[in-house]
């Protein structure tokens, strides 16, 4: 899938069947997200030989996948990617397709979910790595449906670049669940999803 991966945007696979099952064995969740990768390339790059019904089914199982945020930041870009260029194809290539509801749906899930943690006292039960698919989802998803960048949506995100150190997040790495001040990795991430929601300024 690695070779597939590489050549299919230039060239066009006999069949992609092979490749749909490949999709459907993959664990999404596991902390390998390689091969899901190549698999998600190779389809997006195959995706007009897609039935209406595989387009259909595709995009429901990447969607669940995004909005589950279980899995990590590498494979949430490839599957946003792959969704947006599935919409694109099953609107016959207009450039509005991208602007879709699964994409609002993702921003307004994280947005609520970054206003319960960070604003109504649920920073304890706020691990590390969930604060960081979301932000790096929501970074993604955003790009595609510019008019749900919000001035809350800002001011979330810079508060943890602003946070004091006693904003703290569980990390999961721990079995004591100690809590530990923002990381320069939260921090990160929030100045790269900042950057991109200026983009949409």
């Amino acid at each position: 899938f690695s070779f597939l991966a590489e050549v299919s945007p230039h060239c066009s696979l006999p069949s992609v069947r092979f490749v749909l099952d490949a999709w459907k064995q993959v664990d999404v969740s596991t902390e390998e997200a390689e091969l899901p990768c190549f698999v998600l390339n190779v389809l997006a790059g195959n995706s007009k030989q897609l039935s209406s019904s595989e387009q259909t089914w595709m995009k429901d199982s990447l969607l669940k996948h995004l909005l589950s945020f279980k899995s990590d930041v590498p494979l949430i870009a490839a599957m946003v990617q792959t969704m947006s260029k599935l919409n694109k194809e099953s609107a016959g290539g207009e450039e509005e397709a991208v602007r879709q509801p699964w994409a609002v749906e993702i921003v307004e899930l994280c947005q609520a979910w970054l206003t319960e943690h960070l604003l109504h006292d649920k920073r304890g039960g706020m691990e590390e790595s969930d604060l960081i698919r979301r932000l790096f989802t929501l970074g993604e998803a955003v790009q595609l449906c510019p008019a749900c960048v919000s001035e809350q949506l800002f001011l979330l995100v810079q508060s943890l670049l602003a946070a004091s150190k006693d904003l703290s997040v569980s990390s999961s790495t721990s079995s004591s669940h100690s809590v530990l001040s923002i990381s320069p990795l939260v921090r990160a991430h929030a100045f790269v999803t900042l950057g991109k929601l200026c983009l949409q300024q």
